[in-house]
């Protein structure tokens, strides 16, 4: 480089601290955004060196995240906004003005669906980033270096003259276009993500994804070439990753374009001699109708399945916008049962509709079909799932047109609700809240992804043994929930319930702890 010649100029990604980051962990561990990590290298492909600041990776407060950025002297500055970052996010940027005046650019879910009141109300944010990022990002980057006009960068919103500028949707990326996400080794986190492909073919009303990639522009469902997918998988194992999550908003199996993508990935796979232990999310269809792959699958490596039952109540299931009836997902989970794979499957318990015999009939059904006791609810109780109507989505518009929900007066990409049930908003905000202070323990990390990790580590015995403890705690913090449920309890009669199906939990998540201990 010539004496003259400036150096590229430096970008900073950025994911601020999570809201309540101990609990969030306490469920799916310590996984890297793999969004941003793609954001990052296509900067770095048109070369703009980029650093990656994960706070949901390495835990850091607002002031302490905006002091890193600030040291690194970044031209732009981006960040990742999820409603549970909101907060954090806001803060970070905060901190950033007092001694950073580049430009500041937001992306991500809540910021596609929120990005003309961001840019109205946050004066300290400069430009938002609508939908998939990775072109537009660094076109905005071009532009600004270049002094062009903003106009040419897609997917922009930005001001000018007082008003905010929309300018047209970028088409959907091709994926194998993409350069593969930026990763440093040694690696961070629990596991390593992995993206397949992006989108879903469902349109469930209580998922972000659905708005979020641009329909009316291309098709509902992208996917990589399978060799693209493996080699990335290679490359990843030969480095140190022990186990990847594939972070796919559904991994496909539904339809017969889907079943042929899967039997394309595991040819290479197996012509590859590659296997290497993976993790899916999926849905109730895809297992019904891919289930002659799943032993396929967990031959090549396929060591943890979650699925999105969501309820066993089928009014819930109408209000979520989901594809499957009650009795198919009892059917996916004895398929599921009957394999040595583990499992999950996920329970939304808490909508506003819910009335307090619906939720006690839920109860009763979760319990018959053996969702109370699973090692992931340890961290995660089923109990604790409230409907979440992220900006967006079908159901947030429902609950505003029907007036269920207010906006939040100080995080305006929130909404509050309440039960129409009143004797469910009794329970709910007396006997459960008492309840809940009763069994705030310790929850490990992750407990779910800690005893897998035993077993592809070569410890079957510890990884058994903390499942088990893990059902056990699981189970007896649904039985309790449940009898406080059943019988409404409020003091003497909680502190009864306590004595006994309390003692029993407390005494099983410290069991569990203790598992956890041993090294």
């Amino acid at each position: 480089m010539s004496e003259t010649q400036l150096p590229p100029p430096r970008v900073v990604l950025c994911v601020a601290p999570v809201h309540a980051i101990e609990q969030q962990r306490a469920y799916v561990g310590d996984i890297p955004s793999i969004g941003t990590a793609y954001l990052a290298s296509s900067l770095e492909a048109a070369g703009f060196p980029t650093e990656v600041f994960n706070a949901g990776v390495v835990a850091v407060t607002p002031a302490e995240l905006a002091a890193r950025i600030v040291a690194v002297e970044p031209a732009l500055v981006g960040f990742t906004l999820y409603d549970d970052n909101f907060g954090a996010t806001f803060q970070t940027i905060h901190a950033l003005r007092e001694h950073y005046t580049g430009p500041v650019v937001l992306g991500g879910y809540t910021a596609t669906f929120t990005a003309e009141r961001l840019l109205s109300l946050w004066s300290k944010v400069d430009f938002v980033i609508v939908g998939e990022g990775e072109g537009p990002l660094v076109r905005l980057m071009q532009q600004l270096q270049a002094g062009g006009p903003l106009d040419e960068v897609p997917s922009l919103a930005f001001r000018r003259d007082g008003d905010v500028v929309l300018t047209p949707r970028a088409p959907p990326a091709v994926l194998d276009d993409l350069p593969w996400p930026q990763r440093r080794w040694p690696k961070t986190g629990d596991a390593t993500p992995l993206l397949t492909g992006r989108g879903c073919g469902s349109s469930c009303s209580i998922c972000a994804m659905v708005p979020f990639y641009d329909r009316t522009a291309g098709p509902a469902v992208r996917r990589r070439e399978p060799v693209d997918v493996v080699d990335e998988m290679a490359h990843c194992f030969e480095r140190g990753s022990e186990l990847f999550f594939m972070y796919d908003d559904c991994f496909p199996l539904a339809s017969r374009a889907d079943r042929a993508w899967c039997a394309r990935f595991l040819a290479e796979l197996e012509r590859r001699d590659l296997r290497v232990p993976f993790m899916v999310q999926t849905r109730v269809i895809d297992v019904l109708r891919g289930r002659d792959l799943i032993p396929e699958l967990e031959a090549a490596g396929l060591c943890h399945l979650s699925l999105g039952v969501e309820s066993l109540v089928p009014r819930q299931l109408e209000l979520y916008g989901k594809l499957h009836t009650v009795p198919q997902s009892l059917e996916a989970m004895e398929i599921l049962a009957q394999r040595p794979l583990r499992t999950h499957f996920n329970v939304l318990f808490w909508d506003p509709h819910l009335s307090l015999a619906e939720a006690r009939e839920h109860a009763r059904l979760i319990v018959e079909h053996g969702l109370d006791n699973q090692e992931a609810s340890v961290g995660n109780p089923s109990h604790r799932s409230v409907l979440t109507p992220f900006a967006g989505t079908g159901v947030h518009r429902w609950m505003m047109d029907q007036g269920l929900a207010q906006r939040d007066l100080f995080a305006f990409h929130q909404v509050h609700w309440d039960f129409v049930d009143p004797g469910l908003r009794s329970f709910f905000h007396g006997a459960y809240q008492r309840f809940l202070q009763r069994v705030e323990v310790p929850r490990p990390q992750a407990l779910w992804l800690i005893s897998l990790m035993h077993e592809l580590r070569g410890r079957p015995s510890l990884s058994q043994r903390i499942s088990q403890l893990a059902s056990t705690a699981a189970g007896h913090e649904f039985a309790y929930f449940q009898a406080v449920l059943e019988q409404g309890a409020l003091d003497d009669g909680l502190e009864a319930l306590d004595r006994t199906l309390g003692a029993d939990f407390r005494e099983a998540a410290g069991a569990v702890q203790a598992a956890v201990a041993i090294q």
